[in-house]
């Protein structure tokens, strides 16, 4: 594989080549470093040093074991899923005071045409634990936005999340546009990453 994403400081990544990434390191970086990861399913990288040059320096998955992600760069994974399917919706860590944090689950941004017929059809999604709490959310601009990320509070600590929806329109419309944890399906280590912190 010639292309990954590097992470080249904290909360920074940009898209590098092998070529590029050779001159940079001068040996082999393991996937342990969690220095880059793939930009089809996201799994983290080892890039192959070679030095040589007959043969090219390349990125490579690691070796496939039961937790594995299948991708379509390694194997014949499903290619229908993008990558935030693949990876889950993000967690932010944010500062609330001095000794303290707050959790959210960030949505990523609506296509216009399926935010608009969310808010039609009055669509909602509810983010619950074992159906004991839960805080709803109707598809709409005053919750969600066709733009940016949009960050919903976590009120209640559990080891698992589920999100539900008020019909399958509205399943859909968010799974097309973000994520796996469906239909009150859990969440637990997928979306379990956090993607920023501040």
């Amino acid at each position: 594989m010639h292309q990954a994403v590097e992470i080249y400081e904290v909360g920074k990544q940009r898209e590098v080549n092998a070529d590029t990434i050779e001159k940079k390191y001068l040996g082999t970086v393991t996937s342990n470093a969690k220095r880059f990861f793939c930009t089809s399913c996201g799994a983290y990288l080892s890039f192959v040093h070679i030095g040589k040059k007959t043969h090219k320096s390349f990125f490579r998955h690691c070796n496939i074991n039961e937790t594995t992600k299948t991708c379509n760069l390694r194997s014949k994974g499903n290619q229908q899923l993008s990558i935030y399917e693949k990876l889950g919706l993000p967690l932010y860590i944010k500062k609330s005071g001095d000794y303290s944090v707050e959790l959210y689950l960030g949505f990523y941004s609506f296509e216009k045409q399926k935010l608009d017929a969310a808010t039609r059809l009055n669509e909602n999604i509810s983010i619950s634990y074992n159906n004991k709490y839960s805080s709803k959310y109707n598809l709409n601009y005053d919750n969600f936005s066709a733009e940016q990320i949009i960050l919903k509070r976590l009120d209640f600590r559990c080891s698992k999340y589920e999100i539900k929806y008020s019909s399958e329109t509205s399943r859909n419309i968010l799974l097309e546009n973000t994520t796996t944890c469906g239909g009150g399906s859990d969440c637990q280590g997928r979306a379990l990453a956090i993607y920023n912190s501040y």
